[in-house]
């Protein structure tokens, strides 16, 4: 008894000598802003960051592990956000929970999983697990955003019927975009799929369909190249109609040209990637496909044109601020897609096509990425080594050639970029 006795005096004692802040203090201490870690009550902490800028953090032992969890932003004053009174009723809660063996965390995961009800809802939760896998998350939002939500993204899960999905890939298929159609169908397939492992439905609707015989089959490999008297051509149509590709757009289908590189590569960079005193301009690994760095020559004959871009951007530190209001601050993926496939007579969105000028005037049908490819075809043809072009185009190699071999052919790379400068300048700013 007395052993019992002692324990709880001490357990008092403890709690009574540990510091506690009122309401008032936690509001001076963020109005101050000093960054700091308080403890505001049994498990309950708030991290202030900054002047006005603080969350609550709840911390627990269960089972002789520690975790913590951010249960929400501080504020006073918005009832959107998590103020002091808030934060005591829910770390009480959590204490509850832990005191009945419950982890506060675990469940705070669970009721995720639980407020999903609609296709829209398991949509969201697929782009967000996808997007921490690959780098090109936007193609996928556009198909669902426009070929799947307008549909079925309403419905309840359990409502939703294998007929359904036909009917939308149909419409996909009949509007003449077989390959989006396939898309279409395969990222049905994939939110199902988390749906079904998620417990959240039996049944995955869109399981039994196939790209074959219900979206029109599976994309051909595209083998579009645009050799020089091609590109002559598209320039000159271009310069006819400044207004449908802009001097920006322009540029960068110049720089694609002759540098190689992958479209948002080139659209996303920052002015800090491009270095004017060692003439390179650094790709980053996070933002290639290949998940390697690149460090490319620029051409001096190229630099008339980062002279050009940096006036049009302005104060911006993009080579290609986005022209409109936008969640971005650079220049959107489809900008350029639309800008060619407009000169190609094709629809884009709800406007009416335009006459396919690009198309009677001898140029053969192509995408931004095809691009890539005359770049690289077009260095083939002018002798440049298979080892020396891949390389320029930042393509993985084998695990025995990384291995083995680690030389960067800096200057073979921009003797090749400098040949490139020296073919398509002047079919694009012919005198």
């Amino acid at each position: 008894m007395n052993s019992i006795f002692h324990f709880a005096s001490l357990f008092i004692f403890r709690e009574a000598a540990m510091k506690y802040y009122s309401k008032s203090d936690i509001i001076k201490y963020v109005e101050v802003g000093k960054k700091k870690t308080i403890r505001v009550y049994n498990s309950l902490y708030l991290e202030i960051r900054s002047k006005g800028n603080a969350s609550w953090v709840y911390r627990f032992q269960l089972n002789n592990h520690r975790s913590q969890m951010v249960i929400g932003v501080y504020s006073d004053t918005n009832p959107e956000l998590m103020c002091y009174d808030k934060a005591m009723k829910q770390a009480i809660d959590y204490n509850a929970m832990v005191l009945n063996g419950d982890n506060p965390k675990l469940d705070k995961l669970r009721k995720k999983y639980h407020d999903i009800e609609t296709v829209n809802d398991l949509a969201d939760l697929y782009i967000e697990q996808k997007r921490k896998h690959i780098k090109t998350i936007y193609p996928l939002i556009r198909i669902y955003n426009k070929d799947i939500k307008p549909y079925i993204g309403h419905l309840l899960l359990n409502k939703v019927h294998p007929f359904d999905i036909y009917e939308l890939v149909q419409k996909v298929v009949n509007s003449g975009r077989h390959s989006v159609a396939t898309q279409a169908l395969y990222l049905c397939k994939n939110i199902f799929k988390l749906g079904v492992k998620s417990q959240l439905i039996t049944s995955n609707p869109a399981e039994n369909y196939t790209a074959k015989e219900d979206a029109g089959g599976a994309a051909l490999p595209r083998d579009v190249v645009l050799m020089e008297d091609d590109i002559k051509i598209m320039f000159e149509v271009f310069r006819q109609y400044p207004k449908k590709v802009p001097e920006q757009t322009y540029i960068g289908i110049t720089l694609l040209l002759i540098f190689g590189m992958r479209k948002m590569e080139l659209f996303s960079a920052r002015w800090q990637d491009v270095n004017f005193d060692r003439m390179l301009f650094q790709i980053f690994a996070d933002n290639t496909k290949s998940k390697k760095s690149l460090a490319i020559p620029i051409p001096e004959d190229t630099l008339f044109l980062f002279d050009r871009l940096k006036v049009l951007a302005g104060r911006s530190e993009y080579l290609f601020p986005a022209r409109k209001l936008s969640t971005r601050p650079f220049i959107s993926d489809d900008t350029i897609n639309h800008s060619i496939a407009d000169l190609f007579g094709k629809v884009i969105n709800t406007r009416e096509p335009s006459e396919n000028v690009l198309g009677l005037a001898g140029v053969p049908e192509f995408s931004p990425h095809d691009l890539r490819r005359s770049f690289r075809t077009l260095l083939a043809a002018h002798g440049v080594p298979r080892e020396i072009a891949e390389r320029c185009l930042n393509h993985a190699d084998s695990r025995l050639i990384r291995t083995y071999n680690r030389y960067e052919y800096a200057k073979e790379r921009k003797e090749a970029h400098e040949l490139m400068a020296k073919i398509i300048l002047p079919l694009a700013y012919s005198r």
